[in-house]
């Protein structure tokens, strides 16, 4: 898996997330990542956007550690007005995640992209069409650990 931001100065279309083993690519929208205002309100552009995904992968970071056994939880990155695409991840086994993508109807502007709180724990509408992935918890974490890095 890999996050970035290919800047194109609209906040729209320049969020990008390639994970080859689904044969995945979403292209979403910074917008909502520009706008909030818990992590750097004073500035704007790509280091605000930059900051605030940052912290979202954080975020993905924890929720797959403290993942329970059978447990699913949901993580988001493509925050739109009508929907959320988002992760589902479900522990397996010990050190096994399946891993799927898609989204809810839960809409963008309702989440602060950088903390979005329950939003792991609290939706009950997901929409699977994706093919399901088993990866090792510590590949995936070390993957969106790289795309922090990169930010």
């Amino acid at each position: 898996m890999e996050v970035f931001i290919k800047e194109n100065g609209t906040a729209h279309e320049d969020l990008i997330v390639s994970f080859k083993e689904m044969d995945l690519l979403v292209i979403a929208d910074t917008y909502y990542f520009e706008i909030e205002d818990t992590i750097q309100p004073e500035k704007d552009g790509f280091c605000k956007i930059a900051a605030s995904l940052k912290s979202l992968l954080s975020y993905w970071i924890e929720n797959i550690i403290n993942l329970g056994s059978k447990e699913e939880r949901y993580l988001p990155i493509d925050f739109s007005d009508q929907y959320i695409g988002c992760f589902r991840i479900r522990r397996v086994s010990n050190q096994q995640i399946e891993i799927s993508y898609d989204y809810s109807l839960r809409e963008g502007w309702s989440v602060c992209p950088s903390d979005p709180k329950e939003y792991a724990t609290s939706i009950h509408d997901y929409k699977e069409t994706s093919n399901k992935l088993l990866i090792g918890q510590d590949e995936l974490i070390e993957q969106i650990v790289r795309s922090q890095e990169r930010l």
